[in-house]
């Protein structure tokens, strides 16, 4: 029987003039979000700064970064954001992979906190612990060609689908690791990657499993395709060592951590 899942990315879109069909246009979410922040791709806007309604460090309508007046510590980390992204060639947006965490269990005081969020200030340690991907014209056509590797049923997932994704990720991983440059094999695992972590439904239903089977050969694998690109230098690999690197590692190690918790699954995802 077969149950149609949501994808757990959810990205918003980047500017009005930029043409991005590799990513799921969606309204933003804001940079506090849920310990299980999903992944949204978001325009650093070079024009003047303007803060809407709450004061958010995302503009819900547009997607574009907008600074907290109120927020200094933000303020620094925005203005840092625009002098990358400006270095980087073709950069369209930048995906958030890890926001900053917000306890939402006292539920009947949901406006009295969203009132309260109008001056809620982020300190230098929450900050610090944001994790963003550049996505490049190029990165944006490798999420689009891979959007449907780990979704082959258009969001209707059964055990032949999880078949279907394992019995098929070895030759594709093949296939990107003969690319050149070594920035284009970067930026195709990342896509497929992407769709791995965002439609994990294969890891969990297939027939695959079991000690030295197709589901632990795939992610031993994918690991041992990463741990290969991790080597080279962020300049080989066409990336950025503030936001991208750091944002790689963030995505991969929620990775290993959902593959941890998968009792099909007896290796470990080891990716550095």
């Amino acid at each position: 029987m077969s149950a149609k899942k949501k994808s757990n990315k959810t990205v918003a879109k980047a500017s009005n003039d930029v043409a991005q069909p590799a990513i799921k246009r969606a309204k933003s979410d804001n940079l506090v979000s849920n310990s299980n922040s999903n992944s949204n791709l978001m325009h650093v806007d070079s024009s003047e700064d303007v803060t809407n309604k709450k004061g958010d460090a995302t503009s819900a309508s547009t997607g574009t970064a907008v600074i907290n007046p109120k927020c200094p510590n933000m303020s620094s980390y925005r203005t840092k954001m625009k002098l990358i992204a400006g270095r980087i060639r073709n950069f369209e947006g930048w995906m958030l992979v890890t926001g900053i965490a917000k306890d939402n269990d006292d539920d009947e005081d949901e406006e009295e906190e969203d009132e309260e969020d109008d001056d809620e200030e982020f300190t230098a340690e929450q900050i610090a612990g944001l994790r963003y991907i550049a996505i490049t014209t190029n990165r944006a056509r490798q999420l689009e060609e891979y959007d449907s590797f780990a979704n082959p049923d258009d969001g209707f997932f059964n055990t032949s689908s999880g078949n279907s994704v394992i019995f098929e990720l070895p030759a594709a991983l093949k296939k990107i690791m003969k690319k050149v440059p070594l920035a284009d094999r970067f930026d195709a695992l990342f896509g497929l990657t992407s769709s791995l972590t965002s439609y994990d439904c294969w890891l969990h239903d297939n027939e695959c499993w079991g000690e030295g089977g197709e589901l632990d050969a795939s992610v031993k694998q994918l690991g041992n395709c990463w741990k290969t690109i991790l080597r080279r230098s962020d300049q080989e690999l066409g990336i950025d060592a503030e936001y991208t690197r750091p944002g790689i590692l963030a995505m991969l190690q929620k990775f290993e951590e959902t593959v941890s918790q998968v009792e099909s699954v007896s290796v470990k995802f080891k990716y550095i």
